[in-house]
């Protein structure tokens, strides 16, 4: 099940891998930006600490960091959006996914964002 944060990115855990999870922007982050021409993506690799920018989404409207739900590492980068950064926008939550990272602590993945509900709720709460 996909989690969300209050930054708006989702992370959903990858099946048999512990604390390795599938991360990008919501759906709701990516209407707010607009029609995205550049995502600067991280080095594989590289540990971020919890709430570090990962990766920079530059869309004709703004500029958007993604937003490390924990510390981490990244193991993969979705280089389709190298040639094609509108994913982001066109399919936020499945093809347009940003990165994988690696959890320093596996269990902070069940701790680290809200139910699909919950994040709705916060949404209609900012109204």
């Amino acid at each position: 099940m996909k989690q969300y944060t209050e930054s708006h990115e989702w992370f959903e855990a990858i099946d048999g891998n512990p604390g390795l999870v599938k991360i990008g922007i919501s759906a709701h982050a990516a209407k707010e930006l607009g029609d995205v021409v550049f995502v600067d993506l991280p080095e594989v690799n590289r540990t971020f600490a919890k709430a570090e920018s990962m990766a920079v989404i530059e869309s004709v409207k703004a500029v958007g960091d993604l937003w490390a739900p924990f510390a981490g590492t990244v193991t993969q980068v979705n280089e389709q959006l190298n040639d094609e950064p509108t994913l982001v926008t066109s399919s936020p939550e499945d093809e347009g996914w940003i990165l994988l990272l690696q959890a320093e602590q596996p269990e902070d993945v069940d701790n680290a964002g809200m139910t699909p509900d919950a994040y709705q709720a916060l949404l209609a709460k900012k109204g």
